[in-house]
């Protein structure tokens, strides 16, 4: 996936978020976040500080 800036400004509103929470989460975890929101499809991933992005379907690597 190219980075657009929809992808961009959703980044942006992600990581104002989790800052704003005290939930920080890595650099490119939160570009991945966003990437997902925009394409509206869920993340399958292990890590749970995922579970902290407002609106984002996680779905559990060890329950798939």
């Amino acid at each position: 996936m190219q980075i657009d800036e929809s992808v961009a400004a959703r980044y942006a509103r992600v990581r104002f978020d989790l800052k704003r929470q005290g939930n920080l989460i890595p650099e490119n975890d939160i570009w991945i976040a966003a990437a997902c929101l925009v394409l509206d499809i869920p993340l399958l991933s292990q890590d749970d500080h995922f579970t902290h992005v407002p609106g984002l379907q996680v779905i559990s690597w060890e329950n798939s």
